[in-house]
């Protein structure tokens, strides 16, 4: 969300809770330039793209560069359900919604256990609101369990595909044969070489 009051001077930036939608920004001798994407951000005239070094490292070793930062030294990024308010050059962030973890929670295992199977199935059947669609099997926790969720929600085998590695240690190809058994799937599996 970009709200923009010129009349003040004003600019209020926010993202969603989950950070779906990403924005990027920096602040330049009392210039605010955003945008949806980094290099949108760095197409501004006044926007210089210094490479951030850190960053690099952070892409190479983590495969994504953790927010606040960015690829640019003189960027940033919102992080999920952050706001910036930036009014006469002056920036403040701060978020609009904090997750409320309660552990000690009042309710019972088998309402928290029926929450949890009806949140996973709505999930699944927004994902995937026809049977003929097919899904990623690892043979991990969530992928086996989208793909059990979806073949109950079909009534009838769907279609998964594995990928495999021929190198010891890395295939993880038995433990999805193993769920496609128990849910009665109809596995597809391909092995990347090289």
């Amino acid at each position: 969300v970009a709200i923009i009051r010129e009349s003040r001077n004003e600019v209020l930036l926010a993202v969603d809770r989950m950070g779906t939608f990403p924005l990027f920004y920096t602040v330049n001798a009392g210039l605010l330039a955003f945008g949806s994407s980094a290099d949108c951000v760095r197409a501004h005239p006044a926007v210089t793209s210094t490479l951030d070094l850190q960053s690099i490292f952070d892409y190479i070793y983590f495969n994504m560069v953790p927010s606040p930062r960015t690829i640019y030294v003189e960027q940033q990024k919102l992080e999920p359900a952050q706001f910036l308010h930036f009014q006469h050059g002056r920036v403040v962030t701060g978020f609009h919604w904090l997750p409320d973890f309660q552990e000690n929670g009042a309710a019972a295992f088998h309402e928290l256990s029926d929450t949890l199977g009806k949140t996973l199935k709505s999930a699944v059947t927004r994902s995937a609101p026809d049977c003929h669609a097919g899904a990623f099997l690892s043979g991990g926790i969530d992928s086996t369990t989208v793909s059990g969720v979806f073949s109950e929600i079909c009534r009838s085998p769907v279609n998964t595909y594995t990928i495999g590695f021929n190198v010891k240690g890395y295939d993880e190809t038995e433990y999805a044969r193993i769920a496609a058994r128990h849910f009665g799937l109809n596995a597809h599996e391909y092995y990347v070489t090289p």
